[in-house]
């Protein structure tokens, strides 16, 4: 009897995967907007990692409640969010759904999906001014702007999905 032969799939490393990003885009867009995508698409896959963390924690906080309503609408309260510096996404901003945008709308749906990031607020100033801590602080129209064929951007997009954040254990991984 022949025994099956089990691949073995190594995991990668952050730096394996950046530079699987890289030879994607090699040739294609600017050095710095190459950067500029490759950490917006990090920080968008980032942070919806955050809120899922922050759902369970929320999940967690009122479980002894044991009231399922009540742990729905907790979970739908941006504040219960913004509490511990995470930002509250629609299901339109989230890693999963971002991923499942037909190839050919990526760049203007992700462009526009940053946009809607810079408008989220997560409080109000003392004088009644709306507090929006990623106002003018994310590339405005990077992914239209790269102009990146349809299919270059939805190989990236794989590869950035590639990144565990919990693997990896950093506080600060964009900033390695």
């Amino acid at each position: 009897a022949k025994q099956a032969k089990t691949k073995v799939v190594k995991e990668k490393s952050l730096e394996d995967i950046l530079f699987d990003c890289r030879d994607s885009l090699r040739g294609r867009a600017p050095m710095t907007d190459k950067r500029d995508l490759l950490l917006t698409l990090v920080f968008l896959k980032f942070i919806d990692y955050r809120f899922v963390q922050q759902q369970e924690n929320i999940r967690q906080k009122y479980a002894s409640r044991g009231d399922e309503g009540y742990i729905a609408f907790a979970l739908s309260r941006p504040s219960e969010y913004a509490a511990d510096g995470v930002f509250f996404l629609q299901e339109e901003m989230r890693w999963e759904n971002l991923k499942k945008v037909p190839t050919n709308e990526m760049a203007v749906t992700f462009d526009d999906i940053i946009k809607k990031l810079e408008d989220i607020e997560v409080g109000r100033a003392s004088d009644g001014s709306p507090i929006r801590p990623l106002r003018n602080a994310l590339p405005q129209q990077i992914f239209t702007k790269t102009n990146l064929e349809p299919s270059v951007m939805r190989d990236v997009i794989n590869h950035i999905d590639m990144i565990d954040p919990a693997r990896f254990g950093q506080t600060d991984l964009i900033g390695r």
